[in-house]
């Protein structure tokens, strides 16, 4: 797909993106990608790298992080980092089965019909605070996809950078997102996958 294509698609899992883009319009700000994947596929963040955002992607999985580099190879604008993301630093175990992969292995067991394998690893947490202290202190966007842990990393999120507009995995505990939102956000999007919320 040629660049002027990609600009017009639609590169998240259920139409988040066309919130997301157009809520900032034609902006070039900064987002932080947390679970990011290969960095296209099922991405909210694509789209805004496309039109000259600076970020950070995070993504823990090793031979995903690959095709990450190789998707952003490109991108001066875009650091990635190879690590979980936790609410403690730690070595810690990390359980993979395909496109889906979690340092809960509780979590990963329900998709264990589906993918039959099940690899466990041991890999590097980082936390919000060392993305704020090493990477960058302010986003604009955050997006969070954190296999198990979403809605506790979307709490800290929040509550550390502030953003603008972030959209987070639901895992279906509607209640605790709204709750971990706290007064300062608004949902003005949610569907079987996510909420977004915009800073009021």
């Amino acid at each position: 797909m040629d660049s002027k294509n990609k600009q017009h698609y639609d590169f998240s899992q259920q139409g988040e993106q066309a919130v997301i883009t157009g809520y900032f319009r034609n902006n070039i700000l900064s987002f932080l990608d947390i679970g990011a994947y290969n960095g296209i596929w099922c991405s909210n963040t694509h789209a805004l790298a496309l039109q000259g955002w600076s970020g950070t992607c995070i993504e823990a999985n090793p031979a995903i992080f690959v095709n990450l580099m190789d998707n952003y190879k490109d991108f001066a604008k875009i650091s990635l980092v190879n690590a979980a993301i936790a609410l403690n630093e730690e070595i810690t175990q990390f359980h993979m089965a395909d496109a889906v992969s979690s340092t809960d292995k509780e979590h990963i067991r329900q998709f264990a019909e589906l993918y039959k394998q099940i690899r466990t690893i041991y890999i590097p947490t980082i936390t919000l605070d060392w993305v704020k202290r090493f990477m960058q202190s302010h986003y604009d966007f955050i997006s969070v996809d954190v296999e198990g842990q979403s809605i506790e990393i979307f709490a800290r999120a929040v509550e550390l950078f502030s953003p603008k507009l972030i959209c987070v995995e639901h895992e279906h505990r509607h209640s605790d997102v709204l709750d971990a939102a706290g007064n300062n956000y608004k949902e003005i999007f949610r569907n079987d996958i996510n909420s977004i919320f915009e800073r009021k």
